[in-house]
């Protein structure tokens, strides 16, 4: 081999030497991962709570408006509050020419008297007797806090997990103008989820998740996904009209996997209980 063959043939594999110390470790063998590999992660229903206190009415806060309808035979819910006094939606009871309670076995209970909230869709009604009520919560509400809401949505059992986004107005063009102050939830979960409208769950409780009461189901909008409840101001003042000094027991204690069996639960002892009105 003659002397510049030589000098080349060294370099060669001076430097084939070179890289081998000097690689990198093998990679794994790429190869195209199946499709679903590369599917987006599916979004949330719901974006992480913000826990805040719920600020104070103001006349900002969002209206909306809800259209009148004509009454006529309709069901609703009403619970509990204390011996003989339940708390139900002014719109279930307002312009009924009969009022009962629907027991189990659809055995009727008679109402004795409604006293219904002049401007805010609230009323309290009078049974003889009745079942152990809830209580109500001294805590103030916040913002991303959980609710579940019971009673009968299109006449029959159902319940909704709600979660609090804030305050809001409801415009009613009845029999006058009227503007109520609510609370609005975002919808979350409906059990079973029937669809459609919620109709018949009007004057469900609303409860936090100690079991205490934060809200009487008002109104909804199906479209956006938020239900309303009449705000604490209007139940406190509904309760004074009416000379009622609500119960402080509280409920059963709902969570996000369990309220369906509280709803059932709180059905079965009639402590949420099917309102029936009935119109000539």
């Amino acid at each position: 081999m003659r002397g510049l063959d030589k000098l080349v043939f060294l370099a060669i594999v001076a430097g084939a030497i070179f890289s081998w110390l000097t690689r990198e470790p093998d990679a794994p063998e790429m190869r195209r991962p199946p499709p679903m590999a590369y599917m987006p992660a599916p979004v949330p229903d719901v974006a992480p709570r913000s826990r805040r206190p719920l600020p104070a009415a103001s006349p900002r806060d969002p209206a909306f408006n809800v259209a009148p309808s004509r009454k006529g035979d309709s069901t609703g819910t009403a619970f509990a509050i204390a011996d003989g006094a339940w708390l139900t939606a002014r719109h279930v009871t307002h312009g009924c020419d009969r009022l009962a309670l629907v027991a189990p076995g659809r055995r009727l209970v008679r109402i004795a008297g409604v006293t219904e909230h002049p401007r805010a869709d609230v009323a309290v009604i009078r049974t003889k007797g009745g079942p152990a009520p809830l209580g109500f919560r001294n805590a103030a509400l916040e913002i991303g806090e959980d609710s579940f809401m019971f009673g009968f949505p299109q006449g029959k059992p159902g319940d909704v997990q709600g979660r609090l986004i804030g305050r809001a107005r409801s415009i009613t063009r009845d029999e006058r103008l009227n503007v109520e102050p609510v609370i609005a939830w975002s919808e979350i979960r409906r059990a079973p989820d029937r669809g459609g409208s919620l109709g018949g769950l009007s004057g469900g409780p609303a409860l936090d998740g100690n079991g205490r009461i934060v809200g009487v189901v008002s109104s909804e909008s199906a479209r956006r996904g938020r239900v309303m409840t009449a705000a604490p101001v209007s139940i406190r003042e509904a309760l004074g009209l009416a000379g009622i000094t609500p119960g402080t027991g509280a409920g059963p204690r709902p969570t996000p996997e369990t309220f369906p069996a509280v709803g059932e639960e709180l059905r079965r002892s009639l402590t949420v209980a099917q309102v029936y009105c009935d119109v000539d």
